[in-house]
């Protein structure tokens, strides 16, 4: 539930271009490095994530929304939070990225889900877990519940993906990249590696707080490291990126994209 969301997922706002043009921590989070279980969580993340204008510059443009903080979860405190006492300055961010994680593409768009569906969505998202979406979203509409729902087992990758076998998920804000108008998969594989790659960069292990994390994003170092990665080519250039950027603002957004097309 958006209400009792971890604070990981709620961290970090993202609504102010950064100057290098790079993904604000919390639109990594949304798009790459929830694969490897590190910005999971039972609940959705808050509706609004705006994400940061594009800009073109060293760092390409802006990230695909914000589902978190991009920091490691479990790393030696409560809250989840990084471990300041294992902190490895000198990579973060990381000089480098030999790799980032691999996307599936999303299906294509289709109207399984009425507007109406997507509306009650959203409100069930107040007040439920994934899980408990998903089941009643099944139970009104079982086509629409299917194309918002996959795990990343999946040839496929739909609108919210599963990681593991506890109710964990991630939004695919790389699918809306992918399937919005001016949108191409080209364009979604590029956004949601370039995410990651800031992710990589600015691992909350080597950071060792929050506010390092936060500062390595808008670091130049995080910029060179991930400039390989650019989304703006991919997406028709940086008017087109904030044009695409612009309807994939959440993950009502994205489900509305994939699985409402002309609805």
């Amino acid at each position: 539930m958006v209400a009792g969301a971890s604070s990981l997922l709620v961290a970090v706002a993202c609504s102010s271009p950064y100057a290098d043009g790079g993904p604000s921590s919390s639109a990594a989070a949304a798009t790459g490095q929830e694969t490897t279980g590190a910005t999971d969580s039972t609940e959705p993340p808050p509706t609004t994530p705006a994400p940061v204008a594009a800009s073109g510059g060293a760092g390409g443009g802006a990230g695909a929304g914000g589902g978190g903080a991009g920091v490691d979860a479990g790393a030696g405190r409560a809250d989840g939070g990084p471990d300041a006492s294992a902190a490895d300055p000198a990579h973060c961010p990381s000089p480098s990225i030999a790799s980032v994680t691999p996307w599936n593409a999303p299906p294509a768009a289709s109207g399984a889900c009425t507007s109406a569906d997507i509306t009650y969505f959203g409100q069930v998202a107040a007040t439920q877990t994934w899980l408990g979406i998903e089941s009643l979203m099944t139970a009104r509409n079982a086509a629409c519940s299917a194309c918002i729902f996959s795990h990343d087992t999946d040839a496929s990758w739909h609108a919210v993906i599963y990681s593991g076998t506890e109710g964990n998920a991630f939004v695919n804000y790389a699918a809306c990249f992918a399937t919005a108008t001016g949108g191409s998969v080209d364009c979604g594989r590029a956004v949601f590696e370039w995410s990651d790659c800031y992710a990589r960069a600015c691992d909350g292990a080597a950071c060792g707080s929050d506010d390092a994390v936060n500062a390595c994003y808008d670091s130049q170092g995080a910029s060179d490291a991930c400039a390989a990665y650019s989304p703006i080519a991919a997406c028709g250039g940086a008017d087109q990126y904030a044009a695409i950027d612009n309807v994939c603002t959440s993950y009502i957004d994205t489900a509305r994209t994939l699985c409402a097309a002309g609805n």
